[in-house]
């Protein structure tokens, strides 16, 4: 079972996303529109939010921007199920965003993470997406950003430090634990 760590939603956390950089400002706003809607419904269905719809679809509904349900089977990774699920509301999100204030990227109000915090980081996302690769998923389904930034920050060095990463879960802890441990072992060194 996967672990849906719901409780602190961030409407600003779209500004993560890959890919939003080339993106004009009103797709920005579709690209928010949308990821609060992704996040709502994940939550309905206690859910991840990747699997309402991951991060390359939220961008490419931004890029096209459909207005009709017949043009949503042209979008990546939308199938017949998830058209018919979320289809009128993504198009209501998309029509929604058009009135809706471009968004502004928020100041940071923290300083940028430390040099080895970002160096652990770095070396965990690319792990992350040599994994996904090697298993043909999405780099999310592997542990998403926030679980890497929080492994970045504290480090873990053994298992009880491990499973103090709660946004983990045990699956991922029993899946990938070692293979993270032994890469923060080495990357401390």
């Amino acid at each position: 079972q996967v672990q849906v760590n719901n409780n602190r939603f961030n409407p600003d956390g779209f500004w993560s996303v890959n890919g939003l950089r080339d993106l004009n400002p009103r797709q920005k706003a579709t690209v928010k529109e949308l990821w609060i809607y992704r996040n709502d419904k994940a939550k309905q269905l206690d859910r991840p939010p990747f699997k309402v719809f991951d991060d390359r679809t939220l961008i490419e509904l931004a890029v096209v921007a459909p207005q009709y349900i017949e043009e949503l089977p042209d979008i990546h990774g939308m199938s017949g199920g998830q058209i018919r699920r979320y289809g009128r509301q993504i198009l209501k999100a998309i029509r929604d965003a058009e009135n809706a204030p471009v968004p502004k990227k928020p100041r940071s109000n923290h300083s940028r993470p430390p040099d080895e915090v970002n160096s652990r980081f770095e070396k965990l996302r690319n792990w992350r997406k040599d994994r996904a690769r090697h298993r043909g998923v999405e780099s999310d389904v592997i542990l998403s950003r926030d679980t890497l930034w929080e492994l970045a920050w504290h480090n873990p060095q053994n298992d009880d430090q491990l499973s103090q990463i709660k946004t983990m879960g045990p699956w991922r802890r029993e899946t990938y634990g070692d293979e993270i441990l032994l890469l923060l072992r080495n990357h401390s060194t």
